[in-house]
């Protein structure tokens, strides 16, 4: 058997990292707003480092 659908390709898997980081972005912005929201929060929500971010 084929690798073919069970493993998702660059392109989706960078979608759903895009989409991941606008949810959690937009839930921060929501509860601090926009000007109180570091890349440091939403970095700390999702896990990462600020440096995954860029």
């Amino acid at each position: 058997m084929a690798w073919k659908n069970a493993v998702v390709s660059r392109e989706e898997q960078r979608e759903l990292k895009r989409e991941a980081l606008l949810h959690e972005a937009a839930a921060a912005f929501n509860q601090r707003g926009y000007h109180a929201t570091s890349l440091d929060d939403i970095a700390n929500s999702l896990g990462v480092t600020k440096a995954a971010l860029y």
